[in-house]
């Protein structure tokens, strides 16, 4: 019964967001701390740019529409089912015809498989997006990969000044994201 009850948890807090108050497009907004009597929580908001929605510190008080509780409740309304592109939001690249292997895609191209298409992206947005994902952290720290819903998920931000990475953690800033690393 426990476990029904924490898997429907998020379920319920997608389904309790209105969707007319949602904003994808609006830029992050950590709040106001000006007499906000709130306790600052974790949120997400979802970066149209790179398609990915990402974390940050928010005060409690004021903000936007582009806003989320659960990482996953940001991906189901922002970017929704059908939601497949290249790394970091890049262009796919045209091709003759759909794709089944990287030669299908030309020269510094590779075969990005979705479904129910295939689609051909530039190999220099994968690099970037393993970069990315990789972060180079300090000297002893390691990438800080909380558990949500019993899977390990690399905590991101737009940048450091999200203040999305737990206390004592440091936060490394890459070309597209801001890692923690602890």
């Amino acid at each position: 019964m426990l476990l029904i009850l924490l898997l429907l948890t998020p379920l319920a807090t997608i389904l309790a967001q209105d969707p007319i108050a949602i904003d994808c497009s609006a830029p992050v907004d950590l709040g106001t701390s000006k007499s906000c009597k709130a306790k600052p929580s974790l949120k997400y908001h979802y970066d149209p740019k790179t398609k990915t929605c990402l974390a940050f510190l928010y005060t409690g008080c004021g903000g936007n529409a582009n806003r989320f509780d659960h990482e996953g409740a940001c991906y189901q309304w922002c970017a929704g089912m059908d939601n497949f592109s290249c790394p970091l939001g890049s262009s796919s690249v045209a091709s003759k015809e759909m794709c089944y292997e990287d030669s299908h895609c030309g020269t510094n191209n590779y075969c990005l498989n979705g479904h129910p298409i295939n689609i051909c992206c530039e190999k220099k947005w994968r690099e970037k997006s393993d970069k990315e994902y990789n972060p180079k952290c300090p000297a002893g720290k390691k990438a800080f990969k909380p558990t949500d819903g019993g899977i390990a998920s690399l905590r991101l931000g737009k940048s450091c000044k999200s203040n999305h990475c737990p206390e004592k953690a440091t936060c490394v800033q890459g070309e597209f994201f801001a890692a923690c690393c602890v």
